[in-house]
C-alpha cells in the first residue's frame, strides 16, 4: 500500500483519521501504531515480523540506555554499541552482501549466484532513524519516555516508514504536539500539504515516469542523441517531483496527526553550486550525515586540511552506498566527493565577483547534476559511460528522433509544469497577495479551488490505473 492507492485515499486514511481524532488522547498512539503496523504489513507482509522484531529490539535497547545512570557510562556504550551494531548488521544482511560477495567473486575471477533477497520495505530509513534514536538517547537530546509506546510510535510511524524524511524521536517523543486537539489550521495545512505531494506525483512525476522507463530501457548504445539528453533531463525532473511529492505527503500526514516533520526538499534545482544542492536536496539525510558522521569524525573544524577532505571523502562514500548497493552509487557518491572538496579547496562560487560569471557557474552546475542522475538511473558503470558517450556525441535516426518529438508533443504541458514549479513562484506570488487584504482573499478561495481540482484530476489517473510506484521505496 502506498499513499495514492485508492483504498488509502478512500479508506484507510479516512477511517483513521475519524478514528484518531475521536479518541481519547491517551488512546492516540496506540491508535497511530497499530495503524501503523497494518499499514506496513500491507506493503510488506513478508518482512512484517522482521519489523515488528527490529522496533521491539531498539525500543527495548533505547529504554536500557535511558534507565542506566551516568557512572554506569561503560555499561551505556555497550547497549548503544549493540544496538547500533545490530541494526547496520540486518541493514547489511538484506542491502549489501551480495553486492560486497558479489564483488568480491568477480574480482576472484569466478561468478557468483546472488540469494534473491527482496529488500524489506524502508530499511535503509528504518535503521537510520533506530540509530539516531539510540544517540539521541544515549546524549540525552530526548528523554527517554516513560512509555516504549512514544519510541515505537516514532520507529514506526506509517507517514514516513517507506521513504523518510528522517524525522528525529523528539517531534513525536514523549508526547505529540497538542495530541488529539490539534489546531484546525494545523490540520488544513496537513490536508494542502498532502493534496500538494499528491499532484506532484501523480501529474508530474508519473508522466516523466512513461518517458523515463521508455528512454532507459532502450539499450544504451543504440540511443540517438536527443533521446538520450531527453531521457536525463525527465529523470532529473522525475526523481525530484516522485521524491519531493511523497515527502509533501508525509509531511501533511504527520501534520493531520498532530506531529511535527521536517522539510525535506528546498527548490533544490535553484542552487547556486554543488554543496548547496545537497542542503536542498533531500535534507533530513544530509543533517543525519552531518550529525552522526561528520561532526563526530570532526567536521570542518580540525587542525589539518586533510581531515576535512578525509571526513567529507567518508560522508559521500557512505551517502552513495546508502542509496543502493552497486558500483554506480559508489561512484555518484564520490563524484560529489571531488565536486564539493573542489568548492571547498577554490572557494567557489563565493569568489566570483561578476553576476554573470555566478550564472554560469549555476547553469554548470544544474548540468553537472542531470549527469550524474544517468549513473545514478544507470543499471551499471559500463552503461552509465555508453549512456553519456550518446549525450556528447552526435548521433541521429530519423525514426527514434520522431518518436522523441511526439513524446515531447505529447507530454508537453506537463513537461512545461514540471521545469516552472522547479522554482518557488507559488510562494513568491502568496508572499505578493498577503500584501493586501482582498488579494490574499482572491489567492487562498483561487488555491482551495484549484486544490481541489487538481486532486481529483489525479485521483481520475490513479483510479484508472496510472499509478506508479515511488522511486525511493526501493531503497
Amino acid at each position: 500500500m502506498q499513499f495514492t492507492d485508492t483504498f488509502f485515499l478512500f479508506f484507510f486514511l479516512p477511517g483513521l483519521l475519524v478514528l484518531y481524532h475521536l479518541s481519547k488522547n491517551s488512546l492516540q498512539p496506540y491508535i497511530l501504531l497499530v495503524a501503523s503496523l497494518i499499514f506496513y504489513a500491507c506493503g510488506a507482509k513478508e518482512y512484517f515480523f522482521l519489523f515488528v522484531a527490529a522496533t521491539a529490539f531498539n525500543v527495548l535497547i533505547g529504554y536500557a540506555i535511558g534507565r542506566c545512570s551516568k557512572k554506569y557510562g561503560k555499561s551505556r556504550i555497550i547497549l548503544l554499541a549493540f544496538g547500533i551494531a545490530i541494526n547496520v548488521g540486518v541493514l547489511f544482511y538484506y542491502k549489501y552482501a551480495d553486492f560486497v560477495l558479489g564483488s568480491f567473486w568477480r574480482w576472484k575471477g569466478a561468478e557468483y549466484l546472488s540469494r534473491g533477497i527482496a529488500l524489506p520495505l524502508g530499511i535503509s530509513f528504518f535503521v537510520f532513524k533506530a540509530i539516531s534514536y539510540l544517540i539521541d538517547v544515549y546524549t540525552e537530546q530526548i528523554e527517554n519516555p516513560s512509555s516504549p509506546i512514544y519510541a515505537a510510535l516514532y520507529l514506526t510511524l506509517f507517514t514516513q516508514i517507506s521513504s523518510g524524511p528522517l524525522a528525529r524521536a523528539a517531534t513525536v517523543l514523549p508526547t505529540p504536539h497538542g495530541g488529539g486537539k490539534i489546531a484546525w489550521n494545523k490540520f488544513c495545512d496537513g490536508m494542502s500539504r498532502f493534496v500538494t505531494g499528491v499532484c506532484k506525483k501523480v501529474l508530474l512525476s508519473n508522466p516523466l515516469y512513461g518517458i523515463v522507463e521508455e528512454v532507459y530501457s532502450s539499450n544504451a548504445g543504440d540511443l540517438t542523441t536527443a533521446q538520450a539528453w531527453m531521457g536525463s533531463i525527465c529523470f532529473s525532473l522525475q526523481l525530484f517531483y516522485d521524491f519531493a511529492g511523497y515527502s509533501d505527503m508525509a509531511i501533511g500526514l504527520t501534520m493531520m496527526f498532530g506531529y511535527d516533520c521536517p522539510e525535506n526538499f528546498l527548490y533544490p534545482y535553484t542552487t547556486r553550486s554543488i554543496s548547496e544542492f545537497w542542503r536542498k536536496w533531500h535534507v533530513t539525510l544530509g543533517a543525519w550525515f552531518r550529525d552522526y558522521i561528520y561532526i563526530p569524525l570532526g567536521g570542518s573544524r580540525v587542525d589539518k586540511n586533510w581531515k576535512l577532505y578525509r571526513n567529507l571523502f567518508i560522508v559521500w562514500l557512505l551517502t552513495g552506498l546508502w542509496h543502493g548497493a552497486n558500483w554506480t552509487f559508489v561512484i555518484w557518491g564520490l563524484a560529489y566527493f571531488v565536486l564539493i572538496a573542489v568548492e571547498k579547496a577554490t572557494g567557489l562560487p563565493k569568489r566570483f565577483s561578476s553576476p554573470v560569471a555566478a550564472f554560469l557557474y549555476r547553469i554548470i552546475t544544474l548540468f553537472i547534476i542531470n549527469i550524474l542522475w544517468v549513473v545514478f538511473r544507470a543499471d551499471n558503470i559500463q552503461t552509465a559511460l555508453i549512456f553519456i558517450g550518446r549525450m556528447f556525441s552526435y548521433h541521429a535516426d530519423s525514426m527514434i528522433n520522431a518518436r522523441v518529438q511526439f513524446l515531447i508533443k505529447d507530454n508537453f504541458v506537463f513537461l512545461i509544469f514540471a521545469l516552472l514549479f522547479t522554482v518557488p513562484i507559488i510562494p513568491w506570488i502568496r508572499s505578493k497577495c498577503q500584501k493586501y487584504r482582498a488579494t490574499n482573499v482572491i489567492y487562498q478561495c483561487f488555491f482551495v479551488v484549484a486544490s481541489i481540482f487538481l486532486f481529483f484530476w489525479a485521483v481520475s489517473y490513479v483510479v484508472a490505473g496510472a499509478n506508479d510506484p515511488f522511486v525511493y521505496a526501493n531503497f
